[in-house]
């Protein structure tokens, strides 16, 4: 092999390293991306729950506080 065709074949060797560089790049933030938008959803549907389990426990205790004026009324 010719020093030429050596010289040429390692600039090829190199476009193609950094190319599949920026493919790898592209392909990262991709994925990265595509997480990030599994975290948001888990963490609205963690909202969600906690709004949920507030107005859980507020009915409860507003069942509990009824019950503690009836049975009073009904057993006393």
């Amino acid at each position: 092999m010719q020093c030429s065709s050596i010289v040429a074949e390692m600039e090829k060797l190199q476009e193609e390293v950094a190319l599949k560089r920026e493919e790898t790049s592209a392909l990262r933030q991709q994925q990265l991306r595509e997480e990030e938008t599994k975290v948001e959803a888990i963490l609205q549907n963690l909202n969600q729950q906690r709004l949920l389990n507030a107005c859980l426990l507020h009915q409860h205790s507003c069942n509990q506080h009824l019950l503690d004026l009836l049975i009073p009324h009904f057993l006393g």
